[in-house]
C-alpha cells in the first residue's frame, strides 16, 4: 500500500467516524431538549471537553493575566496557561482512549472522542429559551457561560441578539472547526484546537489580552477567518430552505470574513435582522463590535426572529450531516 492510498483510507475512516459522532450527539442533544422542555431544567450548552477545560482556564487566566506584569511576563504566562490546557486536553483524550480499549470498545474511540468536542443543537435551545419572557432558572447563566459574556444588564432584544451570537459560535467552534480539523489532521489536532479555543475565548478583551494570548490569539483568529468563509456558504444554503431566509443577502457577509465576523453577519443578513453591537466580556471589559445587517433591518429582535434563526441553524447542522453522509457513501 503506497502513502497516497494510506492517507485516503485514513480520511475515509475519519469521515465515517465523524458522521457517527455527529449523529450520536444530535440524537443525544435532541433528548436533552425534550427533557429540558418538559422538566423546565436547562443544561450547559458547551461540549463535554470544554466543561472540563473551562474551570481550569478561568482559574489560571484570572490568576496569571494581571495588568501589573511586564510584556515578556504576560507572554510567558500565556504560553504556560495554553500548555497546561493543551496537556489537560490531550490527557483527557488519552485517558478516554485507554478506558475504551480496556473495556473492549476501542473501535468506537474516535466517535466518542469527537463527540466530546461537539454541541450543535442544544445551544440553539438555550438561545431560544433566553429570548422568551421568564425563561427557566439558570438559562441566562448557561448563556453567559457559553458566550463568556456578562449579560446581567442586557435587555430582551439584547438577549435575542445573544441567542444568535451563541448559534454562530456553536456553528464554528463546536461543529465546523473540530470536524474539519479531525478530518484533516486527526484527533490530536482537534483536541489541541479545543484548548486553543477556550484559552482565547476565556482570556477575553482586557488591555493585557493581546500580549497574554500572543501568537495563539493570532492563530485562532486566522483559523476562524478561514472557516467563516465556509460558514457563510453554509448559511447561504440553509437560508434557501428557511422561513424568511434571504440567501442573496447572505452573500454580503463574505465581506466580513476577514474581520472575524463572517458567521454572525451571515445569520444577520439571512434573517434580515441586525446583530452584533457592543457587549461586555465575562470580566466586564467593554467590547465594541460593528452592527451587522441590512440598513432597513432592526436590532430590536422579537422572539419570532429567534425561532426562525433556530430553524435555519438546525437546517445548517442537517446540511453538515448530509455532506458527511454523501462523502461517506461516495468515497
Amino acid at each position: 500500500m503506497d502513502m497516497t492510498t494510506f492517507l485516503l483510507n485514513g480520511i475515509d475512516a475519519r469521515i465515517d467516524d465523524a458522521l457517527f459522532a455527529l449523529s450520536v450527539i444530535v440524537v443525544l442533544q435532541c433528548i436533552m431538549v425534550a427533557y429540558s422542555h418538559f422538566a423546565k431544567y436547562p443544561f450547559s450548552a458547551i461540549p463535554l471537553l470544554e466543561k472540563i477545560l473551562r474551570p481550569v482556564a478561568v482559574f489560571l487566566i484570572d490568576k496569571l493575566n494581571r495588568q501589573n506584569r511586564s510584556d515578556v511576563s504576560l507572554v510567558i504566562r500565556g504560553l504556560i496557561v495554553f500548555s497546561i490546557l493543551g496537556g489537560v486536553s490531550i490527557g483527557v483524550g488519552i485517558g478516554v482512549e485507554y478506558i475504551l480499549y480496556t473495556v473492549g470498545y476501542g473501535v468506537v474511540m474516535d466517535i466518542i472522542l469527537l463527540a466530546f468536542l461537539l454541541s450543535p443543537i442544544y445551544p440553539a435551545y438555550i438561545g431560544f429559551k433566553a429570548s422568551k419572557k421568564n425563561p427557566p432558572k439558570k438559562t441566562f447563566y448557561f448563556l453567559s457561560q457559553a458566550l463568556n459574556q456578562n449579560i446581567t444588564a442586557t435587555d430582551d432584544a439584547g438577549q435575542r441578539r445573544n441567542a444568535y451570537r451563541l448559534m454562530a459560535l456553536c456553528l464554528s467552534e463546536w461543529l465546523i472547526v473540530p470536524m474539519a480539523l479531525y478530518l484533516l489532521g486527526g484527533m490530536g489536532a482537534a483536541y489541541m484546537y479545543a484548548a486553543l479555543s477556550i484559552f482565547v475565548r476565556v482570556t477575553g478583551h482586557g488591555k493585557t489580552a493581546p500580549l497574554f494570548m500572543s501568537v495563539f490569539g493570532m492563530v485562532w483568529t486566522l483559523l476562524n477567518n478561514v472557516v467563516s468563509i465556509f460558514n457563510v456558504a453554509l448559511v447561504f444554503l440553509s437560508s434557501i430552505f428557511s422561513a424568511g431566509g434571504r440567501p442573496l443577502a447572505v452573500l454580503k457577509a463574505f465581506s466580513y470574513t476577514a474581520k472575524g465576523m463572517g458567521t454572525i453577519a451571515a445569520y444577520a443578513y439571512a434573517q434580515c435582522v441586525v446583530l452584533g453591537g457592543a457587549f461586555q466580556d465575562r470580566q466586564g471589559f467593554g467590547v465594541k463590535q460593528k452592527w451587522l445587517g441590512r440598513d432597513k433591518s432592526s436590532a430590536q429582535l422579537t422572539h419570532q426572529d429567534v425561532i426562525r434563526g433556530c430553524f435555519m441553524h438546525f437546517i445548517a447542522v442537517f446540511l453538515v450531516w448530509a455532506m458527511l453522509f454523501a462523502a461517506q457513501v461516495y468515497s
